[in-house]
């Protein structure tokens, strides 16, 4: 099953990700990245394709296509014509075909790791000039068959955890002179906020976290939840 997170930058999720996943190895349960999981199911795949499998750089441009004929609108949106980065881009177009591959393997059992996924992904090309009401109509396109976790951060937090971290804060959430920008914060924040609880209103699995809590018991709780969503599944 795919665990996907989403979160103010700072947040905590891939140190949560960490403690969740040592637990989880510990009880004999599989976890993944959905990138490595993604790469085997493409290597896979390529070898039943003759298309694919006389060109390994057409791969990823496939999943790209076969993701867009299943979800248009979700396609359409990460693509996000409307801005200029193309480094954005192309990271949604990475996350699609991952998705895809990963959805024709299979993963029943595992937990795979999606960090920044769908709903986090869709927000941040919204969050230039989207409004709420935009976060809702992009909710409501999701066919989010896998699970949701919310890491709640307050901006004040998120802000001073992204000034102790190398990289800083990031790009999109800061003023020209390279300040963090709480506008953009606030704003990120409303707009996943809205997204979840659209999601959250048409059944969606979602675990909310609290990033003030300590990260080692958030690990556990999340531990436990995954737990029980993959027993379910058998």
């Amino acid at each position: 099953m795919i665990f996907e997170f989403a979160g103010l930058p700072g947040c905590g999720k891939s140190t949560i990700w960490g403690e969740a996943s040592q637990i989880l190895k510990n009880t004999n349960i599989t976890t993944e990245s959905l990138r490595s999981h993604s790469r085997r199911s493409m290597v896979e795949r390529r070898k039943t394709i003759r298309f694919l499998r006389k060109n390994a750089e057409r791969a990823s441009l496939y999943g790209c296509v076969k993701f867009g004929e299943q979800h248009p609108e979700t396609f359409m949106t990460l693509l996000d014509f409307e801005s200029d980065d193309a480094s954005h881009r192309m990271w949604s177009l990475e996350l699609m075909a991952q998705l895809w591959f990963t959805g024709i393997a299979g993963h029943k059992g595992s937990a795979i790791l999606l960090d920044e996924g769908l709903v986090h992904r869709g927000v941040s090309c919204l969050a230039s000039g989207g409004t709420t009401d935009d976060a809702a109509a992009f909710a409501s396109t999701l066919d989010l068959s896998h699970a949701l976790v919310m890491v709640e951060c307050s901006v004040e937090l998120s802000v001073e955890r992204c000034q102790q971290r190398p990289g800083g804060i990031p790009k999109g959430f800061t003023r020209e002179e390279g300040q963090p920008d709480p506008d953009k914060f606030n704003n990120f924040e409303a707009l996943l906020s809205t997204a979840t609880q659209v999601l959250s209103t048409s059944g969606a699995a979602i675990l909310h976290l609290d990033a003030r809590r300590p990260a080692v018991d958030l690990g556990r709780e999340l531990a436990a939840w995954i737990t029980t969503k993959l027993n379910s599944e058998s």
